[in-house]
């Protein structure tokens, strides 16, 4: 039960911010600018997200969902700290962590 959740918020959190990354919100593009991050990157990174998000629907190919979610949550982070934004690294860290479940579910 605690893995469906952790799946659903997962999923949810991806596509949401994948989202605001494709769509390209004014106030997402100051805080892009403001992160020294190209619009390729951020276009990159919600495609990526979009990936993660549609495989960890499916059971078989939940690993690649795993893989390609934390592959792009840890380049955000690495982003972030760059910048010195640590206590935006928080929620990134939280959603890692939430990962965890969704790896032991079957």
């Amino acid at each position: 039960m605690v893995a469906i959740i952790a799946i659903c918020f997962v999923v949810s959190v991806l596509i949401v911010s994948a989202a605001l990354l494709l769509v390209n919100f004014p106030f997402v593009e100051r805080i892009r600018e403001g992160l020294h991050c190209s619009s390729g990157l951020a276009r990159s990174a919600g495609i990526i997200q979009l990936f993660a998000a549609g495989c960890l629907i499916v059971p078989e190919l939940r690993i690649w969902g795993i893989a390609a979610a934390a592959g792009v949550i840890t380049a955000g982070v690495v982003i972030l700290l760059y910048n010195k934004r640590f206590l935006w690294v928080l929620p990134a860290l939280l959603l890692l962590a939430a990962l965890i479940p969704v790896a032991m579910a079957r």
